[in-house]
């Protein structure tokens, strides 16, 4: 990824200017086919870190017909492009959630119905600068996900 598409990236994320998920594929040389459209869209309505099998039963409820090699393809251009973030939350599969007008956010993953819910931390800033001080450690980025049950599951 070049700088520009960095940036461009970092305002599309930050909505500094509006820009579609389907622009920012246009933009850097990539067609917009209509299954990477219903893909987008659902990754949009879904809003969290799913499964290519929740994706799969979201596109089946909406009576979306779209291949399991797109969903995989599509998901893996646009993990390339820094569109969507992929996670492993210790279950042995991926999760995958696009990363348009989202703020930055960590995750509770329930540890027996696999829910993930997204939470913010007040004053995340000032914890980051507390790391870097104590521990002379320069962040690049970070992640945070926190384990345990929902309130279904206590």
């Amino acid at each position: 990824m070049n700088k520009n598409t960095s940036l461009d990236l970092l305002q599309m994320i930050c909505n500094n200017r509006p820009m579609k998920p389907t622009e920012y594929i246009q933009k850097n040389g990539n067609r917009i086919t209509k299954p990477r459209k219903i893909i987008i869209d659902a990754l949009t309505a879904l809003s969290k870190p799913v499964t290519v099998k929740e994706i799969v039963l979201f596109l089946s409820k909406k009576r979306e017909n779209v291949d399991l090699v797109s969903i995989y393809r599509t998901l893996h251009l646009l993990s390339e492009m820094g569109m969507v973030h992929v996670f492993e939350f210790g279950e042995g599969k991926k999760r995958f959630e696009l990363m348009h007008e989202q703020k930055h956010h960590h995750h509770l993953v329930c540890d027996n119905c696999g829910t993930v819910d997204t939470v913010s931390i007040s004053d995340e800033q000032k914890f980051i600068n507390e790391v870097k001080k104590d521990n002379r450690f320069t962040i690049k980025r970070h992640s945070l996900e926190f384990f345990g049950l929902c309130p279904k599951c206590k």
